[in-house]
């Protein structure tokens, strides 16, 4: 049940911080049509690490006492369920679009049209980082909220 509302939590931080993060950039580097490519890494930095590291937090609060594995599983499971629904939609709006001429491949779709921080490198090294971010997160608090079991 908690490991459910701990992907929630994820995911509403995930959503919020890209929401905040686009606004920031669009002001400092804007984009003259839909998203800019100079956005890709800003993007993939913070949305690899800000929701990750709330995900931390909430483990510490909800798994007290608990070994740090849970933290470390919750955090690669909702960064592979991401990678999963960003492919799942993008496929599903490619497949729409492919009888476009110059329809590109499925990455270079979603890259262009959706999420330009979308690279082979985000899929791969997201998937250590992000758990690694909710692990170290929750270790941290719990030795600030002097909790270390």
């Amino acid at each position: 049940m908690y490991g459910i509302l701990g992907t929630a939590v994820i995911g509403t931080a995930y959503l919020a911080t890209y929401m905040v993060v686009a606004f920031i950039l669009n002001f400092i580097r804007p984009a003259p049509e839909g998203l800019s490519w100079s956005w890709a890494r800003p993007l993939a930095v913070t949305l690899s690490t800000i929701p990750y590291a709330v995900g931390g937090v909430y483990a510490t609060w909800v798994w007290t006492g608990r070994p740090y594995w849970y933290s470390t599983l919750l955090g690669f499971v909702t960064a592979l369920m991401e990678r999963v629904i960003i492919l799942g939609g993008g496929y599903l709006t490619f497949v729409s679009h492919a009888g476009m001429p110059k329809s590109p491949d499925l990455p270079g779709f979603i890259q262009s049209e959706a999420a330009p921080y979308f690279t082979p490198a985000y899929l791969v090294v997201g998937l250590g980082i992000s758990p690694l971010v909710t692990t170290v997160t929750a270790r941290l608090v719990a030795v600030l909220r002097r909790e270390v079991s």
